[in-house]
């Protein structure tokens, strides 16, 4: 985490409830700029976009200049996942939905970018 990223805790947060604030940010921030060491132009392939940390993925994602592909469970999930950044959205509950699936989604749109 950068250091700049760094604030004092507010006044009104236990210790606890302040711990947990960044919590989703941070897993995000290890998986997408520590783990897959993410680069501006580059995809990134987000599973459960629509949860914290896979919303939390796709804002840093987006921020640090990515295309961001993002797997859904429901069709009614499309617009929030699109609203937060989400470049292509890719339905994981369809019925051709499998590891080739999601290898010929990302081989598609990571040569299209």
């Amino acid at each position: 985490m950068p250091i700049a990223a760094v604030r004092p805790k507010p006044r009104i947060l236990s210790m606890e409830e302040a711990a947990s604030v960044g919590v989703t940010y941070v897993t995000a921030w290890l998986c997408v700029m520590e783990v897959a060491q993410a680069q501006a132009g580059k995809t990134l392939l987000v599973i459960g976009a629509t949860g914290g940390v896979g919303s939390a993925a796709t804002q840093i994602a987006k921020w640090k200049g990515l295309r961001v592909l993002g797997t859904v469970r429901r069709d009614s999930d499309r617009n929030s996942v699109q609203q937060s950044g989400v470049d292509v959205v890719i339905n994981s509950e369809t019925k051709v939905s499998s590891k080739k699936y999601y290898l010929d989604c990302c081989i598609k749109y990571s040569l299209h970018t």
